[in-house]
């Protein structure tokens, strides 16, 4: 998803959001069997991304790329995953002001109830992502909607969270 937004000194801001294919290790892909299909094809998903932003917003400049990216580097309080293809998008100018946070903590949580089943803390990383582009002045970077929810299912009231994910929100100025 791409749009074309106004910043607050009225310069045009391109904004992406996506999801790009996880490295599945317990679903066959559909039409290869190479055991690094899953991985071929973010790598490829990654590519393909950042040439179309390179093409529909000139380059990296005033860009904000967000969303599950499936990727992402080791931090004091997660594991990295795939982190070569997380380079991609550093390696494009792209920088990320939750990482760069040294109380940043996962967003895809073994810790998270909907996660139960992942294992344990060393499957904690963060794969959920707010890229800039050309913007520098960061706010406030945090992650959110990581509390929990009590719900009713079949009748019996269950402790769960909104989301597989929690959220990360960045605020900034431009």
């Amino acid at each position: 998803v791409h749009s074309r937004v106004q910043g607050d000194k009225g310069q045009p801001i391109d904004v992406f959001c996506t999801h790009l294919t996880s490295a599945l290790s317990d679903v066959p892909h559909p039409i290869s069997t190479d055991a690094d299909a899953w991985e071929t094809e973010q790598a490829a998903q990654i590519d393909e991304l950042l040439a179309f932003i390179v093409q529909t917003a000139g380059g990296t400049d005033n860009v904000v790329l967000m969303g599950d990216l499936n990727t992402g580097p080791k931090g004091v309080n997660y594991v990295a995953e795939i982190p070569d293809h997380y380079q991609k998008f550093v390696a494009a100018g792209l920088i990320n002001p939750y990482t760069a946070n040294a109380d940043a903590d996962c967003t895809f949580c073994s810790s998270n109830p909907l996660n139960k089943d992942s294992g344990n803390n060393d499957s904690s990383s963060v794969i959920d992502h707010i890229f800039f582009g050309g913007l520098d002045d960061v706010r406030d970077t945090r992650r959110v909607l990581d509390g929990t929810i009590k719900v009713e299912s079949c009748g019996q009231q269950i402790t769960t969270a909104f989301s597989d994910h929690y959220g990360v929100s960045v605020s900034f100025a431009h």
